[in-house]
């Protein structure tokens, strides 16, 4: 049921009425043994010399391509209008045809999809680096975001980051992102609970639903292996003073990953105050809906991307 996905999708996009938009301009990042990798590039329409870049990653499972769903279009067109340069990257889908019903099974497949996505789009971030006069981007203030499968990508990137590994070797000495946004993300970790052991994390801005069963709020884990979601990042970010904001949608699930639009205000406070500004909090948010619709909560879990990737 490849279907599931797509009105997975266009569910995500019903959550606002924003109109998907064209890119300023697209461009080839990087070539693969698969595909090229192209990034959507969204200007500001002002005479600014350089302007803070938002990298947004869309969402998809790791099966379906999104960068041009109207919650990636919609975020980049308001952020541009806003005097950001927004792009929306690329990235090889690596569970496409790799699905397991269970969880063990899922392991190795999903490691390798993460750090698939995680390479392709360090090498736009790279790219951007590059090519940043061209692209007027002040390089310091670089900001990671990302729905669902792209949330996860964007955290694991900074986790990464924070440790100094491999996927990170080619990036600029010091490089660090200035903020990252997670609609409803996680981190893969085979050392436990996620740390940071060569730098800090970014300020990061956190969206999850609380019974989301797609991208787990909590964590799964076996011994050190573990799938660690937005609750428990948040609890290491907490005990370690890291800067973050955290909104917690109590009895929603996976429908938080489209919440980048609703919250889009919010999301720029953040952006300006703790990503781009000097403020440094810690901010946890529960938003409890008493007349919560229950046919607006979308209960999917993996069992919907076997579904739909075997079809």
């Amino acid at each position: 049921m490849k279907r599931v996905l797509f009105a997975i999708i266009a569910a995500l996009a019903a959550f606002h009425s924003l109109p998907a938009q064209n890119p300023t301009f697209s461009v080839s990042v990087a070539e693969r043994d698969t595909c090229s990798l192209i990034m959507d590039v969204y200007m500001p329409e002002d005479n600014a010399v350089l302007h803070p870049c938002i990298v947004y990653i869309y969402g998809g499972g790791f099966i379906l391509k999104g960068q041009r769903e109207s919650y990636v279009t919609g975020f980049c067109q308001r952020a541009a209008n806003d005097g950001f340069v927004a792009v929306a990257p690329d990235y090889r889908l690596g569970l496409k045809g790799q699905m397991s019903k269970s969880y063990v099974g899922m392991v190795k497949p999903l490691d390798k999809a993460i750090h698939m996505a995680v390479e392709d789009v360090y090498s736009a971030i790279s790219y951007i680096i590059e090519n940043a006069e061209d692209l007027r981007v002040d390089t310091s203030k670089i900001i990671l975001a990302g729905t669902s499968a792209g949330a996860i990508t964007a955290l694991q990137m900074d986790y990464e980051l924070g440790n100094n590994t491999e996927y990170v070797a080619y990036m600029p000495y010091g490089f660090r992102f200035a903020g990252v946004i997670s609609c409803s993300g996680a981190i893969f970790s085979r050392n436990g609970v996620p740390t940071y052991n060569v730098q800090d994390p970014a300020p990061t801005f956190f969206l999850h639903g609380t019974k989301d069963k797609l991208v787990t709020y909590n964590k799964i884990q076996f011994l050190n292996i573990g799938f660690f979601g937005s609750n428990a990042i948040a609890k290491q970010f907490k005990s370690k003073g890291y800067p973050y904001v955290f909104y917690r949608y109590e009895g929603r699930s996976h429908e938080v990953s489209a919440f980048n639009i609703p919250e889009y205000d919010a999301i720029m406070q953040f952006i300006n105050e703790c990503a781009l500004g000097d403020k440094r909090y810690m901010v946890e948010k529960t938003i409890t809906d008493l007349q919560l619709n229950q046919s607006t909560v979308l209960n999917w879990n993996t069992t919907d991307l076997f579904n739909a990737d075997k079809k």
